[in-house]
């Protein structure tokens, strides 16, 4: 019976405990919209609007905490406005990175101090991270150097590759060129000598005194030929 009781106790404390945030809220919102209101009207007047604020028995800072409560929910179309005061706060700072604030819309950060430890451990990986990034840096020059460096190998030695084929091609082309004309002057002196060897065996053929003979018949015919030139004269 007493577990009953408890429970209900704790729901009902639980349920006041939103009304109350809930409020809380609701006027923290109708306070900064107001509060906007009269900034913004008295902007070029002599009335001071931080002295109007302690006047009204609002201290500056939650004056300024909540006219940023109302701009950062008028910003973001009133997606805010159920969310704890401190936490939209924290949410409308400069250092809340986009990808944080969109943590915080899904309620995966929940509160103000878990959002200032993200930022804190962010900060600190940064400063890591700037550490590093000579490091990385030169890693990746050394690295688009060498990978330059092997494209140059690469194109030298297609390069080498193409000059080769094409003395391969060079080669090939005289030794036909060569073979062509060697396998003429071979037929060449091949006819050549087929001409000559009749001749040659004729001449071979012949004694010594048939050889004389023939010298006396044609000096004896080039003789009878000046004579009859004589006589005609």
């Amino acid at each position: 019976m007493e577990n009953t009781i408890d429970l209900s106790l704790n729901d009902y404390l639980d349920q006041k405990e939103s009304e109350i945030k809930n409020s809380l809220i609701a006027t923290v919102y109708n306070v900064g919209k107001i509060l906007k209101n009269v900034k913004t009207r008295l902007e070029g007047t002599d009335i001071n609007f931080i002295e109007w604020v302690v006047k009204v028995g609002i201290s500056p800072e939650c004056a300024r905490n909540y006219v940023k409560y109302y701009e950062i929910n008028e910003q973001n179309c009133g997606k805010l406005q159920k969310l704890p005061i401190q936490l939209v706060i924290e949410y409308g700072k400069e250092d809340t990175t986009p990808e944080l604030k969109e943590k915080v819309l899904k309620g995966e950060v929940k509160t103000a101090k878990a959002l200032i430890e993200v930022k804190k451990e962010n900060a600190k990986l940064k400063k890591e991270l700037e550490k590093i990034t000579p490091e990385v840096d030169e890693l990746q020059n050394k690295y688009e150097k060498e990978k330059q460096e092997k494209s140059i190998i690469s194109k030298r030695y297609d390069q080498l590759l193409e000059v080769t084929a094409q003395k391969d091609l060079i080669l090939a082309q005289s030794n036909k060129r060569f073979e062509a004309e060697a396998e003429a002057l071979l037929i060449d002196i091949v006819s050549f000598v087929n001409e000559k060897i009749p001749k040659i065996k004729h001449f071979l053929s012949k004694t010594d005194k048939e050889y004389q003979q023939e010298r006396v018949e044609k000096f004896t015919s080039e003789i009878s030929k000046t004579l009859e030139l004589l006589i005609e004269v």
